[in-house]
């Protein structure tokens, strides 16, 4: 892609340098709760040797839920750090491209490029970097490696590789469309305050997502779960009670996105339909599942 002129003025170069040190605040503030919760067990009990397990005789365990989900939750905020720097900067790159003179689709195709090569190097330089710097502090008992896939880094696990998919890569051509454009559209001479821009975009996947009926039967079914049992779910119970490990067909399913399957449409419209008493034990049972020897599990 050919930068546009005027790639290196003022402008663009203090948005970059702000973008990079909100980054690093967040980022350090991010370190510290993330050691802490990988720093917990999730497993209690050590659960008889490897000689007992592959003979079926393990003395009884306990899963810690409660440090499961605090792991998860420090992983989908490392996610949401990267997807912001990356809208940020996109945006940023957007209005550069229309202050020299591109018009709005071009200045749209060329954020599109930009998101990719910047989502590659923000997935290197900061979200592999942040999961390799808690990979040691994960504890877990002497066998748990073997049942829930600790024995490889955490990178590398599917839970882990599909919290980027569905925060960071996903969610950004409807940015574009939905939001960016709009903005641009708005903004003909591309005068906006980008210092504000940059941070409304950064928002919008998470405070202001793309109304869709879809997404919204999802979102009142998270409500009635929390109303009915107390319990907060998480996009990964849906898809994992809908039959999923992953959540690439929730996240097409919200999105009403034409490469959803017909089986995984069903699927999360029948998850949809449980009682929440019902979807919470049928979640109970999936994890157990998941927790097999064999299978992993979302750790």
């Amino acid at each position: 892609m050919t930068d546009p002129p005027g790639v290196g003025d003022d402008v663009f170069q203090r948005n970059q340098a702000r973008l990079l040190a909100v980054f690093g605040v967040k980022f350090d503030a991010w370190l510290i709760q993330a050691k802490a919760a990988f720093d917990r067990p999730t497993v209690r009990g050590h659960g008889g040797s490897l000689a007992d397990i592959l003979k079926g005789e393990t003395p009884p365990i306990e899963v810690d839920e409660n440090a499961i989900r605090q792991q998860e939750e420090v992983v989908y905020t490392l996610a949401e750090l990267c997807r912001d720097f990356v809208m940020g900067e996109v945006l940023g790159w957007a209005l550069l491209h229309r202050r020299h003179g591109s018009t709005i689709n071009e200045a749209i195709c060329a954020a599109s490029e930009r998101a990719a090569q910047l989502q590659a190097e923000t997935h290197l330089r900061r979200w592999t970097v942040g999961l390799r710097a808690i990979d040691g502090d994960r504890q877990l008992s002497a066998w748990g490696g073997y049942f829930f896939g600790f024995d490889q880094p955490l990178e590398n696990t599917s839970w882990v590789r599909d919290v980027w998919t569905a925060v960071v890569e996903e969610p950004i051509p409807d940015v574009l469309e939905a939001v960016f454009k709009p903005a641009l559209e708005r903004d003909e001479a591309a005068t906006v305050v980008e210092n504000a821009a940059i941070a409304a975009a950064a928002r919008a996947p998470k405070n202001a997502p793309i109304p869709s009926p879809a997404r919204e039967a999802v979102e009142r079914f998270r409500l009635m779960v929390y109303e009915a049992t107390g319990m907060k779910i998480k996009d990964t119970d849906i898809a994992l009670v809908a039959g999923y490990d992953y959540l690439t067909e929730l996240q097409r399913f919200k999105r009403n996105d034409k490469r959803l399957t017909v089986t995984g449409k069903r699927a999360v419209e029948r998850t949809l339909a449980l009682d929440p008493v019902a979807f919470l034990e049928q979640l109970k049972r999936r994890k157990a599942l998941k927790k097999a020897p064999g299978k992993g599990g979302i750790m």
